[in-house]
């Protein structure tokens, strides 16, 4: 509302306000026709710069001093890199080298919340609303409504959060999209595609596993990194920053049925 008084002529705060807070206003017609209108104007971008739009998911805090804000509570807040009472929001948006726009979102409702019938009518929160779902599975349900909507995209990318989260990632890979995720540096990965089945017990006693086992073992990837040689790492360039340009040393290996891990290391010039 700052950004908009700054922009609009004899525009005034509080009026907007008071328009988002009180007064009745369609605000999932207008994120949607946002989402629309942004994906029809970078998806024009692209036909010209040939600039391949991005989906990115990820989530922002804001930090409260009360219990009343809809689900507010102690949890991780990234903007201090702590935990601290605050809001959190996952949120979606379209992305290019140039551009930027949040065409979706959704608040997190910890369990805390959503245990407490009271508390959420309190807030007035929908029922629809009132299910307990992690960041990744909101991520998810984000992607899956701006596909219904027509929303047009390249690539989706995600911070380790959505990249460690299996239910996300196996659920884009059955919807047969394309994403690149963050993933921490002990993930373990196989170097072919595995063949996963319980194994049999040793004898006949004890309780039998329920566990599927994969018949080739697997390694980290911090691993696979110390031994990457010198030669073997390309440096590409990236965007554009206020410091330069942006290039990367990226080294790119294959995993599996096609997953590619892409270790990288930072170089600004």
């Amino acid at each position: 509302m700052e950004r908009m008084e700054e922009q609009v002529a004899n525009s005034e705060y509080r009026a907007y306000q008071h328009f988002i807070s009180n007064s009745k206003w369609d605000y999932e017609g207008l994120q949607m026709q946002v989402a629309q209108n942004t994906s029809r104007l970078l998806n024009q971008e692209k036909e010209i710069n040939h600039q391949p739009v991005g989906y990115i998911v990820d989530e922002s805090a804001h930090l409260k001093k009360g219990k009343k804000s809809v689900g507010v509570g102690r949890q991780y807040a990234e903007v201090i890199g702590e935990v601290d009472n605050c809001q959190v929001g996952v949120y979606a948006s379209l992305v290019n080298c140039s551009s930027a726009s949040i065409i979706n979102e959704r608040i997190f409702l910890p369990e805390s919340w959503t245990k407490d019938a009271d508390r959420c009518e309190d807030a007035k929160i929908r029922m629809e609303f009132r299910t307990f779902k992690t960041k990744p599975e909101l991520a998810l349900d984000k992607i899956k409504q701006d596909i219904a909507l027509v929303v047009s995209f390249d690539w989706i990318g995600g911070d380790m959060l959505y990249g460690h989260n299996t239910k996300l990632c196996d659920g884009l890979d059955k919807i047969g999209l394309f994403f690149v995720m963050d993933v921490h540096n002990d993930e373990k990965v196989f170097l072919h595609e595995p063949s996963l089945k319980i194994p049999e017990a040793k004898t006949g006693a004890g309780r039998k596993s329920k566990k599927l086992k994969a018949d080739v073992s697997s390694f980290r990837l911090d691993k696979l990194q110390e031994g990457i040689l010198e030669d073997d790492w390309e440096l590409e360039d990236i965007r554009d920053t206020v410091k330069g340009k942006l290039r990367l040393w990226i080294y790119k290996k294959r995993f599996g049925h096609g997953t590619e891990i892409v270790p990288m290391r930072k170089k600004e010039f």
